[in-house]
């Protein structure tokens, strides 16, 4: 669901308050039972509800309208309908880490990009929640080396 997110202005960090929702964002749902797609603007739910599930099961007024995203997406029915402008806005977004973070030109897998920003989130979130947890260190480091792993990957490309 990271895709219709995306680091605000000219941001390098992956954190949460770096990233914000896509602007005027569409996608499209097939209903395989009805052999029709649903055009749809995307709703502004906050990255925090999306990304850090709450533990508790807490009802919020997003719930149904994510879990029935996150369930259309895991049965692949859903295609997410950039404008020209926006395409130019995450190339250039992918394009300026790029250029951040290694020597030369080169621009960022789009793909590899959503994986790094998920991990690169849940990292934050388990940084914030877990500092008293047993094996804390060791979580850390296992993200930290998944990450490098995915940056890593992002040079090769």
């Amino acid at each position: 669901m990271l895709m219709f997110y995306k680091i605000v202005g000219r941001r390098t960090t992956i954190i949460l308050e770096n990233v914000c929702v896509i602007e005027d964002i569409k996608y499209c749902i097939y209903s395989p039972r009805e052999e029709r797609y649903y055009f749809k603007t995307f709703e502004a739910v906050p990255l925090e509800l999306i990304v850090f599930r709450d533990p508790i099961g807490n009802y919020n007024i997003w719930d149904e309208y994510t879990n029935n995203l996150w369930r259309k997406i895991d049965d692949k029915n859903v295609w997410v309908l950039y404008t020209e402008q926006q395409i130019a806005d995450i190339t250039a977004m992918l394009v300026r880490l790029y250029k951040f973070l290694f020597t030369g030109e080169g621009k960022i897998p789009y793909k590899l990009f959503i994986e790094i920003m998920y991990e690169s989130l849940m990292y934050e979130k388990y940084k914030a929640d877990g500092r008293e947890l047993t094996g804390y260190r060791t979580v850390c480091a296992q993200y930290e080396r998944k990450i490098t792993e995915l940056w890593n990957k992002a040079r090769k490309n």
